[in-house]
C-alpha cells in the first residue's frame, strides 16, 4: 500500500450555490503570506532551555517533503520559537513540497478523497509534553488542520457540512503550508537525491539541483516518501497497457481508459491493498457507463475490508501495549488493518458494481498476444499445489502491490549497509523486526543515525508508517516525552448482587 497515501471514496459534497468548505484551495492559499505573524510565546523561560543555551545544533537530513517532514518540521519550529533543544531540518524534496499528493506526479489525480480523517494531522494525537506542556498548546494553535481551516477562513464551512475530507490536493496543500511556515527558505532543497553516504556519525547527501549537484552534511537522516512501486518479481514485457501503482495516474497514462473498449477483454488489477482499491473505485467512476468488466486479482480468497471501528483506531494511536504482542497477534493485526485491505467505503462501492469481480490467482507470468490488438495474458495458477496454468486474457493490467519503502537503499553508497538493509527473512525486510523505539536503525547496524519510520509498524506500532499518529512521530524522532493518557475507564456502575 502507499505508506503516506491512505485512498478514501468520493464523496459528491457540493450544494448549488455554496463553496466547497476546503475547494478552490489552491487560490485561496496564493493569497495566504509565506510566513505568518505568530503571537510571541508566553514570557516565560521554561526549565528545559535553561540547559539549552550554548548547546550545538544539530542538522536534521529530511528525504521527502510530505506529511511525516511536516510534523517533524513542525515539533521543531515550536521547540526553537520555545528556545529548547531541536535539531534544524533540512528537506529534499524531488518536484514541489507534498508532490504525492498533488495529482500532478503520479500516486493520484489530486481530486480523490483523504482516507485518513484531516484532524489526524501533523500533530495528533496531541499528547501532552511531560517537559513541557506548551509545546503541545502551541503546535495545536499554530499548526493543526483546524487551525489551517480558520487561516483560510473556511472553518465554519467544514464544520456545517459535517467535516468532509478532504481531496489530496487539497490535503497537499496544508502540508506545504506546514512545511512553508516552519522551516526557513534555505532549509527546502528541490531536487534529486542521488547519493547517501554515511561518513563519521553523520551523512552526506549529493542532490542533483537543476544542471549542478551540490552535497549537504547533516548529523542525522530521516527518510520518508512513498517510494517506487512494486514490481513483479518475475520478468515482464514492457508494454504501454502494463502500468504500475505510480504510473497510472499520470494524464498520459489515464488517456488510455479512452481507447478500451466494450466488445473486448477486462480491465485488471493485482493487488488487494488500498493502492488497488483506489484504482478500481477511480475506474467505475472513469468508465461510466460503459460495460467494461473489472477483475481483481489476488491471492486471496476474497477482497478483505479493513475494521474502522474505535478499537482498531486505537492501535494506531496508542503503542503502549503493541511490544508486548507477540509477533504473529502483531503481523495479523496489520494485516487485517492495514495492509492488502481495503476500505469499507469502497467495498461496499465496488460490491453493487456488476463490472467488478475477484479471481483469486497467483500471477507468475505475463504475455503479450500477437497481432494488432496488443493484447496481455496472465497467466498464473489459483492454488500453488495445481499443476494446471489460469490464463486471464486482459486489454489493460494495473500492478498495484503497494510500494517500497527501502527505495532509497539503491542510494546508499556503503555496500555492507545496503545490503543488510535489504535482506530478507520471512517474506519481509529484516530490519522492520529491529527498528527502535525513536524509530531509528540501531547503531550495530547504521553508526550514523537513520529514522525509518515507514518500516516501523511491526516493531514499534502500526500508525507510523502511515497518518494515524504523527505527532508521535515527531516526539520520538526528537526525543519528546509526551504523557500517554490511560484508556478510558468504563462508565458502566455494577449491578448489586442479587438478593
Amino acid at each position: 500500500m502507499i505508506s503516506d497515501l491512505k485512498f478514501g471514496t468520493f464523496q459528491k459534497l457540493d450544494l448549488p450555490g455554496r463553496p466547497d468548505p476546503v475547494g478552490n484551495v489552491a487560490s485561496q492559499f496564493a493569497e495566504v503570506p509565506e510566513s505568518f505573524a505568530w503571537p510571541e510565546p508566553e514570557d516565560v523561560v521554561p526549565a528545559e532551555a535553561l540547559h539549552s543555551a550554548g548547546r550545538q545544533v544539530e542538522k536534521l537530513l529530511i528525504i521527502g517533503g510530505g506529511p511525516k517532514a511536516a510534523a517533524v518540521c513542525a515539533k521543531c519550529c515550536i521547540l526553537r520559537d520555545l528556545d529548547l533543544p531541536a535539531p534544524k531540518p533540512v528537506v529534499f524534496e524531488q518536484h514541489v513540497l507534498a508532490a504525492a499528493w498533488t495529482g500532478r506526479h503520479g500516486y493520484t489525480t489530486g481530486t480523490l478523497r483523504l482516507g485518513t480523517s484531516p484532524e489526524k494531522d501533523v500533530g495528533f494525537p496531541y499528547f501532552e509534553d511531560s517537559k513541557n506542556a506548551q509545546v503541545t498548546s502551541e503546535l495545536f494553535r499554530r499548526f493543526s488542520w483546524t487551525n489551517y481551516l480558520r487561516k483560510l477562513g473556511t472553518f465554519a464551512e467544514w464544520i456545517d457540512r459535517g467535516r468532509p475530507h478532504p481531496t489530496h490536493k487539497q490535503y497537499s496543500d496544508y502540508i506545504s503550508w506546514v512545511i512553508t511556515n516552519s522551516i526557513q527558505k534555505d532549509e527546502k532543497i528541490i531536487g534529486t537525491v542521488q547519493e547517501i553516504h554515511p561518513q563519521n556519525g553523520g551523512w552526506r547527501v549529493v542532490v542533483q539541483i537543476g544542471d549542478q549537484r551540490k552535497e549537504f552534511e547533516g548529523d542525522k537522516l530521516l527518510v520518508t516518501g512513498t517510494g517506487k512501486a512494486k514490481r513483479p518479481e518475475f520478468e515482464f514485457p514492457r508494454d504501454k497497457n502494463i502500468l504500475f501503482g505510480d504510473n497510472f495516474w499520470t494524464e498520459e497514462n489515464l488517456k488510455l481508459l479512452d481507447a478500451v473498449r466494450e466488445d473486448s477483454d477486462p480491465i485488471a488489477i493485482v493487488g488487494g491493498g488500498e493502492t488497488a482499491a483506489s484504482i478500481a473505485e477511480y475506474l467505475t467512476e472513469k468508465l461510466g457507463p460503459r460495460r467494461i468488466p473489472i477483475i481483481i486479482i489476488t491471492r486471496n480468497g476474497t477482497i478483505f475490508s479493513r475494521g474502522e471501528g474505535y478499537y482498531e483506531n486505537r492501535v494506531f494511536t496508542h503503542h503502549e501495549e503493541w511490544e508486548e504482542l507477540p509477533e504473529d497477534v502483531r503481523l495479523e493485526t496489520i494485516r487485517r488493518a492495514d495492509r492488502g485491505v481495503f476500505s469499507q467505503g469502497v467495498v461496499a462501492k465496488l460490491s453493487q458494481d456488476s463490472r467488478v469481480r475477484h479471481f483469486c490467482v497467483d500471477v507468475q507470468k505475463i504475455e503479450v498476444g500477437e497481432g494488432s490488438t496488443g493484447l496481455l495474458r496472465i497467466i498464473g495458477k489459483k492454488h500453488k499445489n495445481r499443476d494446471k496454468n489460469q490464463i486471464i486474457p486482459c486489454q489493460l493490467l494495473i500492478f498495484a502491490m503497494g510500494f517500497d519503502s527501502l527505495f532509497f537503499a539503491e542510494m546508499i553508497k556503503d555496500d555492507q549497509l545496503s545490503k543488510t538493509l535489504r535482506k530478507r527473512v520471512k517474506g519481509m525486510y529484516a530490519i522492520e523486526r529491529q527498528i527502535g523505539d525513536d524509530l531509528s536503525v540501531s547503531a550495530s547496524i547504521s553508526p550514523s543515525k537513520l529514522y525509518l519510520p515507514a518500516l516501523a509498524g511491526l516493531a514499534r506500532g502500526p500508525g507510523f508508517p502511515n497518518l494515524s499518529c504523527l505527532g508521535v512521530l515527531s516526539d520520538r524522532i526528537l526525543g519528546r516525552s509526551p504523557k500517554t493518557p490511560a484508556a478510558p475507564r468504563s462508565t458502566i456502575t455494577p449491578k448489586p448482587p442479587s438478593r
